[in-house]
């Protein structure tokens, strides 16, 4: 598959006190240039071809076919000269660098055109969060495998992957007790449909309904998909939307207003997932006396 991953990518340190989003705030900016490498080059360590395998008969590296290649072209988008591309350590062969003269607010709506602007070329169009990691090399596989049995049943399907937070580099006292959270788990206590869509895989299935929480701070569609999210009015404008729900709705509102939207259900969360690998869900936990943990208060919502 020739598949397009676009992500928008910002960094501007600000004063502390200012600083409402991890792409200002100075104390995150080793975190962000992290994600940002581990953002691009694993698309490529899942998905590229230069695969090889020690010899050690014959004492040399030979080719090692990759069963989950994929024809991979990165582009990420920023604002001239405020981004942290330069400090990544990532061979800049391995993306394209697609500088847009706008307000930061916006970067995620321009990065929509960029993804328009390529309709007809690629398979599969993916708009990726600087801080959302894919760790599976099924990914594509697997959301082909959604659509392919979905999409008779339900024409506006769209499978997104539920997002995580890892215990893994944080130094919370919660790891003790929590080595995962989902951010977006739900925005509701009830399910949001009766409808639930079961496929067999490795033996077993998988389940699927809609999603309780349809942000997962990246999407992916295929041609037939994006020609609808095209018609999306949020789909590269900005008009009417809260200048508050700006950045986390570049990767949500068009795809909520174009699709159906769908996540693998509570006994299924890790069958499709992305991390995000800036967390703050742990920064707004405290354990309680009795090891349960329970959320800080207030809500604080910046990442």
């Amino acid at each position: 598959m020739k598949i397009l991953i676009c992500i928008p990518h910002f960094f501007e340190a600000v004063l502390a006190e200012e600083a409402r989003y991890g792409s200002e705030n100075a104390a995150k900016q080793q975190e962000k240039k992290r994600s940002l490498a581990k953002c691009i080059g694993i698309l490529h360590l899942l998905f590229g071809q230069g695969h090889v395998g020690a010899n050690h008969r014959q004492r040399i590296f030979e080719e090692v076919p990759n069963e989950c290649a994929h024809s991979v072209t990165v582009k990420v988008v920023t604002v001239p000269e405020k981004h942290l591309l330069g400090e990544i350590g990532i061979p800049s062969r391995l993306y394209e660098h697609v500088p847009i003269n706008a307000d930061p607010r916006h970067l995620g709506f321009e990065t929509h055109k960029v993804i328009r602007s390529h309709a007809g070329q690629y398979d599969y169009y993916g708009y990726l969060e600087d801080d959302i990691v894919i760790h599976d090399p099924h990914f594509f596989r697997k959301l082909y495998y959604f659509n392919h049995n979905v999409s008779g049943a339900d024409s506006k399907a769209l499978l997104q992957p539920n997002r995580f937070e890892s215990f893994l580099g944080t130094d919370k006292v919660h790891n003790e007790w929590v080595h995962k959270v989902y951010p977006d788990y739900t925005y509701s206590d009830e399910p949001v449909g009766n409808i639930i869509h079961t496929l067999d895989y490795l033996g077993g299935t998988v389940q699927f309904e809609r999603a309780r929480a349809p942000h997962s701070g990246c999407f992916f569609v295929n041609e037939v998909q994006l020609a609808a999210l095209d018609q999306a009015p949020a789909f590269g404008s900005i008009k009417g939307i809260d200048e508050g729900m700006l950045l986390d709705g570049a990767a949500t509102l068009p795809i909520d207003q174009a699709f159906n939207v769908y996540k693998s259900t509570r006994r299924d969360m890790n069958f499709f997932q992305v991390e995000h690998a800036v967390p703050g869900c742990f920064d707004q936990m405290e354990i309680a006396a009795d090891g349960f943990v329970i959320w800080n208060h207030p809500w604080n919502d910046s990442g």
